[in-house]
């Protein structure tokens, strides 16, 4: 959880949000967009089993990712996902492109994004000022996709495909993500609503412990800011914002590999939510 989370700009999103909900006409709609990178690689979590029962999961060889931009409608749970082949301010104009496409009867599509540079890059501001354009863009607060509802339903996507299970070639991968985001989602909006809440609620870094970073290079360490002591570690893995995700065993005293089945290997941003949602990391902390 990032120290710069503002609480009064969360609060003014929300509000805003809320009046935008409550005065909204019939020919308007509100939608989530953002995008995700799936990796061919089992994630093993916990689960139940008797005790002393050996537990193992299927790996895979490879580590093939895919790249997805897309959209959610949370009123309906109807949703819009392209694979692209990079997502940059190309892909999101072939998002908004699609989205029109799927609402050509409403007037303003209101589409709530984060803050990634391409969302802001002049290709899409251009894009955006031809005459007639439907679409009006919202940007979620910095450091705030807890305001994001499409973040849990990565979350919610990951739990179905990639934890502890196997799918044992790419393709196999690859049929699966989409099918579950632009089928199943949709089939079974009434199960899996609730999970994708826009339930927002405020939150403060003085409520939360501070995870402070030191390093250079292609290593970085965190540290609890109130106690000192040893997080986690991020390590390049020699790859573009690939990093392997460690915690320190004070039992080896070390660090050492987070995965149960072996190495812990994410994007940033995915690592940092590994490390702010796994008790492993604050137990001992």
């Amino acid at each position: 959880m990032s120290r710069k989370l503002d609480p009064e700009k969360q609060a003014a999103f929300i509000k805003a949000y809320e009046d935008l909900l409550n005065h909204m006409a019939a020919d308007e709609v509100v939608l989530f967009a953002d995008a995700v990178h799936p990796t061919h690689a089992v994630r093993p979590v916990g689960c139940r089993a008797p005790k002393d029962t050996p537990i193992a999961v299927a790996q895979t060889s490879g580590r093939q990712r895919l790249n997805i931009h897309g959209a959610i409608d949370r009123e309906t749970g109807h949703t819009r996902m392209l694979e692209v082949e990079t997502v940059d301010a190309n892909s999101i104009i072939k998002l908004m492109i699609a989205l029109l496409s799927l609402y050509p009867r409403k007037r303003v599509i209101h589409l709530f994004l984060d803050n990634a540079r391409y969302h802001h890059a002049k290709l899409v501001q251009a894009w955006l000022a031809r005459p007639g354009c439907r679409i009006k863009l919202h940007f979620i607060p910095t450091y705030s996709a807890h305001l994001d509802p499409i973040e849990r339903l990565w979350g919610l996507m990951r739990r179905h495909i990639t934890h502890n299970k196997c799918h044992e070639t790419f393709k196999d991968f690859r049929d699966a993500i989409p099918t579950f985001l632009r089928e199943e989602v949709p089939r079974h909006w009434r199960l899996y609503c609730d999970e994708v809440t826009d339930n927002f609620r405020i939150i403060s870094p003085k409520d939360f412990r501070i995870l402070t970073w030191r390093g250079i290079y292609d290593e970085a360490s965190g540290y609890n800011e109130a106690s000192g002591a040893p997080v986690a570690r991020l390590r390049s893995v020699g790859h573009e914002d690939r990093f392997e995700v460690l915690y320190w065993s004070l039992w080896k005293e070390r660090w050492v590999a987070t995965g149960a089945s072996g190495r812990t290997v994410l994007s940033i941003d995915d690592a940092l939510r590994f490390i702010a949602q796994e008790d492993i990391f604050w137990v001992m902390t």
